[in-house]
């Protein structure tokens, strides 16, 4: 047997495969004596096994990307499947990776093999919008006053406008009064509803706030005098009467300061008082006006209560107040110490007992000398002395102010012993003197080594001095 495969034998001779397409079989019998005869067959191998389509994806179920009204979707290619051999293609819908619109888009793919034998396969991608719509413009919260003398505002805005990624199917204000009306007092909420061609719906609101920060409105009181009868206490009465009161809103209180009936006392006394209208919204306004209460005595102002007055600080009153003293005799009456009936302390600088002496200092200094030896200059014949030179320790009991000495300067017309004067000064202006020896000797004199014998120095004279 030839064609397709070889071989030979009895019966039969096996089972064989075959290729696709026709086949020639040519079968040759030889019998003992070697004689042969042969015949042909055809055989024909036909492929009617229908492609297969494999990963072919599901249904897709997508949303609009943002800000557009459609969305990109891929997947992965399918395959085609066959017993020979196929090529699978897309024969509808967009490709992968498409943007697709909202709603349902069919994509078919089909398989076909090398025999012509076909499949086709669908599967949908469904796009839906789910993005709402957007508001834009929508008028920021807003505070307003009322209008002068009206207790509401009119107020108009910039209407807002919708915008989707697909389309507006409507956009409406829902709530609140319209454009440029008159809001009342208090908070009124707009609403604005934009919906979409998907139904998607955006709802946004501003609050309109209408505030009343008008004041209200009060008259004036002058200032008002009130004689005492009968004593210093004088019980405020209800003044609330002198006034009027007006409020664009209304006026809820009207409320007096001090309180009526509050009792203040004392001639020439001020107190002030106030008037507070207060209206629906909190907001207030006040008048303020002096009641003097009139006395008849004068005390004077005892600031460090050593129980003596100031002249220069002074009331009228009807009876004598705490701080205050009828004695107008104090000379410091910021301290206590200082008053007409103090001891005088001596040296300090300060009059204590107000007679206008700082001290009452009348004690001398005490003055002290001594005697002193000066050799006239020989170049300008003179010479010079200074009060300290002559002070022995000289004392004060409140201290020395100034120490001067007279004559101080000495020439060749003073040779020999001269009285100076040593004049002390205390601080407190009491002035002593007393005497002291100046010997001037001229440097000039020769004199020769034979005519001295001997030289003697004596230590110099104190002399004490003072004036009781």
């Amino acid at each position: 047997m030839t064609g397709a495969v070889s071989d030979s034998g009895s019966g039969q001779i096996g089972t064989y495969v075959f290729p696709l397409g026709s086949t020639t079989i040519t079968f040759t019998n030889t019998d003992t004596s070697e004689n042969t005869t042969t015949d042909v067959m055809l055989v024909e191998v036909i492929d009617n096994v229908i492609p297969g389509i494999s990963n072919l994806p599901l249904d897709i179920n997508a949303t609009t990307d943002s800000g557009v009204c459609t969305a990109v979707v891929n997947w992965l290619e399918p395959l085609a499947t066959d017993n020979c051999s196929a090529t699978i293609t897309q024969t509808s819908g967009l490709v992968s990776g498409s943007q697709f619109p909202i709603g349902e888009t069919v994509i078919t793919y089909e398989a076909i093999d090398t025999s012509g034998n076909t499949l086709s396969d669908s599967f949908s991608v469904f796009v839906e919008d789910i993005e709402n719509p957007v508001i834009e413009d929508m008028p920021s919260e807003t505070v307003l006053d009322t209008e002068p003398g009206s207790c509401f505002a009119s107020f108009g805005w910039p209407e807002p406008t919708a915008d989707d990624n697909c389309s507006i199917a409507s956009f409406n204000q829902i709530a609140g009064p319209s454009n440029g009306s008159q809001f009342s007092l208090g908070s009124t909420e707009i609403t604005y509803q934009a919906i979409d061609t998907s139904g998607n719906v955006t709802t946004e609101s501003f609050t309109v706030t209408v505030n009343d920060t008008e004041p209200p409105i009060i008259s004036d009181v002058g200032n008002l005098t009130e004689n005492l009868v009968g004593g210093c206490d004088f019980s405020i009465p209800d003044y609330t009467s002198l006034t009027s009161v007006s409020d664009n809103c209304g006026v809820a209180s009207l409320v007096q300061t001090p309180s009526v009936g509050t009792v203040i006392s004392g001639h020439n006394t001020t107190q002030e008082i106030t008037l507070t209208v207060t209206d629906n919204s909190g907001n207030t306004n006040s008048i303020s006006f002096v009641v003097t209460l009139k006395g008849a005595n004068i005390y004077y102002a005892d600031t460090d209560g050593d129980g003596y007055g100031d002249i220069n600080n002074t009331i009228e009153d009807c009876e004598l107040p705490p701080g205050y003293s009828d004695n107008a005799s104090d000379c410091d009456d910021t301290n206590e110490n200082i008053h007409p009936n103090a001891t005088e302390i001596a040296c300090n600088g300060i009059d204590e007992n107000c007679n206008g002496m700082d001290d009452d200092d009348n004690v001398i200094p005490v003055c002290i000398t001594k005697d002193i030896t000066v050799v006239l200059d020989e170049n300008s014949g003179q010479a010079t002395i200074t009060a300290s030179d002559v002070d022995n320790g000289s004392y004060d009991n409140c201290g020395i102010d100034t120490m001067t000495v007279s004559p101080d300067i000495f020439d060749s017309s003073n040779l020999g012993e001269n009285d100076v004067i040593l004049t002390i000064t205390d601080v407190n202006g009491n002035v002593t003197t007393c005497q002291a020896t100046v010997t001037v000797e001229d440097s000039t004199l020769d004199i020769g080594n034979s005519e001295i014998d001997d030289v003697s120095i004596a230590t110099p004279l104190t002399k004490y001095s003072a004036s009781i």
